[in-house]
């Protein structure tokens, strides 16, 4: 088996374990991967992923960094990066990765949301609502795009747009936990809302 095929071969045996929810396995192989290959993109932007989402956070943050070094193109491997040091708190770091996407992809509707979350807790806050629109105009099924732009709204004092925006992204994924949360926050501020509704809304009535 060639070197090209056998990396290929992996990264869609890793993925596929990745998918299913087999986090061990998929870790493996995908260091197997990189063994063979250390600059792939695809399996370092994945690991690091990982890493992030099981609390790894000093190796995820090395892997998603390596990808933007592997492929400093990639506009996907900069908004990954640019989103874990956000979580770390390295936010001005985080808006430059991110800045960096976006200007590599400016139709990258995640890009755009990773983005307005680092300039909304930067006190960016005009930037970070052009973005977070940008964002949810981009990809409207991202869930995370709409919080953002609440989020730019409600801190601007405008929680009755914040509400607007996030029951219509609640009609658009009823199942998210995150949009959920952050609807019945945002409605206790609410100057729109009866108590009834509010008691209704925290009821899930």
């Amino acid at each position: 088996m060639g070197a090209a095929l056998k990396t290929d071969v992996l990264f869609e045996r890793a993925f596929a374990a990745h998918c299913r929810g087999d986090l061990s396995a998929a870790a493996r192989l995908y260091r197997d991967l990189l063994r063979i290959a250390p600059r792939h993109t695809g399996a370092l932007k994945a690991l690091g992923v990982l890493q992030f989402s099981t609390g790894d956070t000093k190796s995820g943050l090395q892997s998603l960094k390596r990808a933007t070094e592997a492929a400093p193109n990639d506009a996907e491997a900069w908004s990954n990066y640019g989103n874990a040091l956000r979580a770390v708190e390295h936010h001005v770091e985080s808006a430059a990765a991110c800045e960096r996407a976006v200007e590599l992809d400016p139709s990258d509707g995640t890009a755009h949301s990773n983005l307005a979350a680092a300039y909304r807790i930067m006190g960016r806050l005009g930037d970070s609502l052009q973005h977070a629109s940008r964002g949810v105009e981009l990809l409207p099924g991202l869930p995370e795009a709409h919080i953002n732009l609440a989020a730019g709204l409600q801190n601007l004092g405008e929680t009755n747009s914040a509400l607007g925006v996030l029951l219509r992204a609640a009609e658009l994924h009823p199942a998210n936990l995150g949009l959920r949360q952050n609807l019945l926050f945002t409605s206790l501020y609410s100057d729109e809302l009866t108590d009834e509704q509010i008691t209704a809304m925290h009821a899930g009535v």
